[in-house]
């Protein structure tokens, strides 16, 4: 009967954790290096031009800690002008939207004055 027992506590505690290969671990490993190189450092460790690296999107900005000060200003000189780029970017694809529907307004409306 103990011994019953005690399979059923180790069954149980098999049981309870979920099942997560431990293989996995290293790919989410491989997987924050390579987020970290991406966000400004390649993997020999040389800087990377400063427009290059994107916002993490997962909102964990630990790697900003190994930056020198000196990285630090580099990136926020370069911050505004990259923003500039970006809005500019999102102005022309709404227009690129926008002006189709302008143009059916207007054919409609001219349309509508010849009748």
């Amino acid at each position: 009967r103990q011994m019953w027992q005690g399979l059923l506590l180790y069954w149980r505690d098999e049981t309870m954790q979920p099942a997560r290969p431990s293989f996995l671990e290293y790919f989410e490993q491989k997987a924050k290096e390579n987020q970290v190189n991406s966000f400004g450092k390649n993997v020999s460790g040389q800087t990377k031009n400063s427009s290059d690296w994107k916002v993490p999107q997962d909102g964990d900005y630990e790697f900003l800690k190994t930056w020198s000060v000196d990285e630090l200003q580099r990136r926020l000189s370069a911050l505004d002008p990259m923003m500039e780029q970006e809005i500019e970017e999102i102005r022309q694809k709404y227009q690129s939207k926008r002006q189709p529907i302008l143009d059916a307004i207007e054919a409609k409306k001219r349309r509508q004055q010849n009748f």
